[in-house]
């Protein structure tokens, strides 16, 4: 296979990798070739080599390629962002092999590379004083690159020119898709592909469009209806339909839902970057790293062993005999063997009603007092003059209970102070995200966001409308083509809208940025009263925050993509849909009715840096700070930040939040729900 050739020459040579101390002394060893190798250098062998020169690096091998004049950044770079960095990294790669040109493809992503630098800087680097397993780095990344593009190698011969774009999308369903296409969708996500089949052998409760996430990701690229349905039905999923006709089934269990989406050539594939991906293959048991590091420590993980106790010659101590009798019962263990405990903890005799007294606050059931009167004269206790009990010292009875003291007081000390790790790891652990809240509330800082909203078809649209989610600012765009489209969207983490993979895949973006998909998944959902509510994009708009038009009715659709479309409309449902992205980030969920059938929709928009709402309002509460609200205007809602004003919180409840607006101003009841927006008086 292609991979495990690149791996054969990479593994001994990189693991061989020194670097000499004197430079002077080893001089140039790199032998200028101007030759290239026998099939063209393409996109998809640059992802082969550049992966497998990552996954082999040595610690100190990222040194010696700054003396080649190769930038460990763009390695990095090439590695988890787009085609366009990794053929710029291998732009890099192929003049420090010591050929002459470009590889192909370059030229055409020259004007849109990311990198600072332009290629016609690229010329052949000299490589001084690297030695790699007895020879010149620059042969070693020419055998590392012939055999990416060896025609006798299976797999690799053809891999495609074709970056992300309309023209890859033209190719079918089956081949590379952006980035993904070349480096399977597991990969990415770093875990083993699930197989369907071992997920109904397994006998848990799945459903067909959890089988269709599953089939996806162990096939790695997008697949279309037919595809799938073969797939899945060599797996053994014709028996969750209802009539056997699994292509109609897949159709009507997918419902437009995340993580699947339809590419612009008709095929589903998967959105890797939202959490319903995450939430699926929870459910289905599939062991997927979490996101960040966990917060609340690990109850598995055992304290320091306590040490053993001490032999039985040693007295017993006021700890060890407060952990063996706390809240013990006198019908399971000795009341003379606990008044014995009590007397050798004390280390000195005691009265019968300071041993009464003793055992009452250890809180013992079952106790009697009148049984304390006849114990003298046992082999454990005896009376003395003045009428107190002291311990017998000879004979084997002190000894033994000791040792039964001990068994029940030693395993209780390791839980009490197991328990007590455990309170202050979790009262840190609780202090640390009070902090972490504090400051994400206090100074956000989420992910740059853009909304994008367009009339026409989502490969070739008329008009496109690019919001700014923090400032509002509303880029227009006439007939873009999809290079313009990729400029204005490049600078943004995070692309929303209606219907928004389309034009993410069409610009080549779809692998590199993560879609949010405003419109709701499903069909219907339930009120609060228990009715069924049907969903759609206009119905969340005019719930949330009072937008009464349909950015995306179905009716209007033909006409608008048709007839030039007013620009003024097109930036009111702009509008609309950023302040819908907005209170979804806040709320955590959406609404999609008011009044008696009122219903409410969670959403997973928000990321670990997103604010949420009810934490800022108990922040301003706590600290007496001025927030700036925008709320649900009922009579303009063509304009949804317009009403808004500075207020200080004075109470918070579950629904109602209580503002000042001026200092002699009288309180104001406002419902948490209209809250649209919120930020920070900075005045």
């Amino acid at each position: 296979m292609a991979l495990e050739m690149v791996q054969g020459h990479a593994s001994p040579l990189l693991r061989n990798a020194v670097l000499p101390g004197d430079r002077e002394a080893h001089g140039i060893l790199v032998a200028r070739c101007s030759c290239a190798p026998a099939r063209p250098f393409t996109c998809g062998h640059a992802v082969t080599v550049i992966e497998h020169l990552l996954e082999w690096l040595p610690p100190r091998l990222p040194e010696q390629l700054r003396w080649l004049g190769v930038r460990e950044a763009d390695l990095a770079a090439a590695a988890s962002r787009g085609e366009r960095l990794r053929t710029a990294a291998a732009a890099r790669l192929w003049s420090v092999a010591g050929y002459h040109g470009e590889p192909a493809g370059v030229a055409e992503a020259a004007a849109e590379r990311l990198e600072p630098v332009p290629l016609t800087r690229l010329e052949p680097l000299p490589a001084s004083g690297l030695v790699l397993g007895g020879r010149d780095a620059a042969a070693w990344m020419r055998e590392l690159i012939e055999a990416a593009v060896d025609p006798e190698v299976p797999g690799l011969a053809g891999a495609g020119n074709q970056g992300p774009g309309p023209a890859a999308a033209a190719q079918g369903a089956g081949g590379p898709v952006g980035s993904c296409g070349r480096r399977k969708w597991c990969d990415v996500l770093g875990i083993a592909p699930p197989s369907p089949d071992d997920i109904l052998r397994s006998g848990r409760s799945v459903n067909l469009h959890q089988l269709m996430v599953v089939a996806l990701l162990e096939r790695g690229t997008p697949a279309t209806l037919e595809e799938l349905a073969a797939q899945l039905r060599r797996a053994g999923a014709g028996r969750l339909t209802r009539h056997g006709d699994l292509e109609e089934s897949i159709v009507k269990a997918w419902k437009g839902g995340l993580p699947i989406y339809r590419t612009l050539a008709g095929a589903y594939a998967l959105d890797l970057y939202c959490t319903e991906l995450r939430i699926v293959l929870r459910d289905l048991r599939v062991d997927v790293s979490p996101p960040g590091p966990q917060a609340i420590p690990d109850r598995g993980v055992d304290p320091a062993p306590v040490e053993p106790g001490p032999g039985p010659d040693v007295p017993l101590s006021e700890e060890e005999v407060d952990a063996a009798l706390r809240g013990i019962s006198l019908i399971s263990f000795s009341l003379k063997r606990a008044v014995a405990a009590l007397i050798d903890s004390a280390g000195r005799p005691l009265a019968t009603p300071e041993l009464v007294r003793r055992l009452k606050a250890l809180n013992v059931f079952y106790l009697h007092e009148e049984k304390l009167l006849g114990m003298s004269g046992s082999d454990l206790l005896m009376s003395c003059e003045d009428g107190l009990l002291e311990l017998v010292t000879e004979g084997e009875a002190l000894a033994a209970m000791r040792k039964a003291v001990r068994s029940i007081g030693i395993p209780a000390m390791q839980r009490r102070r197991r328990a007590e790790e455990e309170r202050l790891a979790f009262e840190a652990a609780d202090r640390a995200r009070a902090e972490r809240v504090r400051v994400r509330a206090l100074r956000p800082d989420p992910p740059r966001r853009a909304v994008v909203h367009f009339t026409g078809e989502p490969g070739a649209p008329l008009q496109v409308a690019v919001v700014d989610a923090a400032s509002l600012q509303i880029t227009l765009l006439e007939n873009p083509d999809a290079r313009s489209l990729r400029s204005a969207l490049e600078r943004f983490e995070e692309i929303a809208g209606h219907r928004v993979h389309g034009p993410a895949e069409w610009s080549g973006l779809v692998d590199e940025r993560r879609c949010i998909e405003l419109m709701p998944a499903g069909r219907t959902t339930r009120s609060r009263a228990g009715r069924a509510v049907a969903l759609s994009l206009a119905k969340v708009c005019r719930a949330s925050v009072n937008f009464r038009a349909d950015p995306a009715d179905p009716e209007r659709a033909p006409f608008r993509a048709r007839l030039a479309v007013d620009p003024e409309r097109l930036t009111r449902e702009a509008l609309a849909l950023t302040a819908l992205l907005r209170y979804g980030l806040l709320h955590e969920g959406v609404r999609v009715a008011r009044g008696a059938t009122g219903a409410e929709l969670p959403v997973w928009w928000p990321g670990k840096r997103d604010p949420r709402l009810r934490e800022i309002l108990e922040l301003a509460r706590d600290e007496r700070r001025r927030l700036e609200l925008s709320v649900v205007d009922r009579f303009e809602p063509w304009r949804p930040f317009a009403r808004s004003w500075s207020a200080t919180v004075l109470e918070l409840d579950f629904r109602w939040v209580t503002l000042r607006t001026a200092e002699h101003a009288p309180p104001l009841a406002l419902e948490i729900r209209d809250i649209v927006d919120v930020r920070w008086d900075r005045g």
